[in-house]
């Protein structure tokens, strides 16, 4: 039996290596196979190396919003801080009357602001927000207009 399985074998492996075409052997199929392979896994590589910067990319980004945000944030904490301490100074002077229009220009201002986000994204998370804390607000700032318009003086406190 075991002379006949040999036969067979080298019967069908001559068989097979004829099929290929004259001087082409299985280790040609088998270098085939191996650049195919070298292929896929530069294919695959490509791909995975996109994702990587990719991500790479958008954590990147969003560190960069964030110290931006940050930073935002500090410039407007600090124009309130002097914007505060400039209307105690007032008022430790006696200058009423300066503080509280100087009160009214800031208001104003901030309405103009917050009317002119609301307007620019009316459905956002901003309307959202100042509906919930401040019923109302959202339909007197549509269409704003400040009574003091593009320019104003504030008064002086001597």
């Amino acid at each position: 039996m075991r002379c006949g399985n040999s036969i067979t074998a080298r019967v069908a492996d001559r068989g097979f290596r004829r099929s290929l075409g004259e001087g082409k052997s299985l280790s040609f199929v088998r270098g085939l196979m191996k650049k195919a392979a070298l292929v896929i896994f530069y294919l695959l590589s490509v791909v995975v190396a996109a994702e990587v910067s990719a991500r790479l990319a958008m954590k990147n980004t969003l560190g960069a919003l964030g110290s931006e945000l940050s930073r935002m944030q500090g410039e407007l904490s600090l124009r309130h801080l002097q914007r505060y301490s400039e209307l105690e100074s007032n008022l430790a002077k006696g200058c009423h009357a300066a503080v509280l229009e100087k009160l009214r220009i800031s208001v104003a201002i901030e309405r103009t602001l917050l009317s002119g986000k609301l307007n620019e994204h009316p459905n956002g998370e901003l309307s959202k927000y100042v509906s919930q804390h401040a019923p109302g607000l959202t339909e007197k700032l549509a269409g704003y207009k400040s009574p003091y318009g593009n320019s104003w003086k504030e008064p002086v406190c001597d």
